[in-house]
């Protein structure tokens, strides 16, 4: 990963962290607690809830928290423009990864079945490579990427 990609993404994450952090402990400071007991048990469980938002190890969920990220390196590595950004990648949702192949799914809701499968092959043949490569360069992850 690039230098400067390296620290965009731990700028990001270090800033969802603090937000998360910050919105659970003033979510803890603005409930009333009778006794102790209650307020340890309430921290138990917001501390919890932080944990589990915090801990996302899948492929799938780490791909999509970083999506926007992702897209960002690019449009600016490969000088994607953003007609083209806007028609062929942004409708792709990530859907699973198998064994180190994310596949992604291109929907239009106006394509009919012909024309999908054009779309599916155009942005297969032009985009899989430098989406790959995008997700390597940001995430230090190789995937082959599918589209479907």
């Amino acid at each position: 990963m690039g230098f400067f990609w390296a620290n965009v993404k731990a700028n990001i994450e270090g800033a969802v962290a603090n937000a998360k952090m910050h919105y659970y402990e003033e979510k803890l400071r603005s409930d009333d607690y009778d006794e102790d007991e209650d307020e340890e048990e309430d921290y138990n469980e917001v501390q919890e809830e932080y944990d589990t938002d915090s801990i996302e190890d899948s492929p799938v969920a780490n791909i999509q928290n970083n999506w926007k990220s992702i897209l960002l390196v690019l449009q600016t590595e490969y000088n994607i423009q953003d007609i083209q950004m806007s028609t062929w990648i942004k409708p792709l949702r990530v859907e699973n990864v198998e064994d180190n192949i994310l596949n992604l799914s291109f929907r239009n809701p106006d394509d009919n079945e012909q024309e999908h499968n054009t779309n599916v092959k155009y942005v297969q043949k032009r985009f899989a490579e430098l989406l790959s490569n995008a997700i390597a360069e940001y995430m230090d992850a190789q995937y082959v990427v599918k589209i479907k």
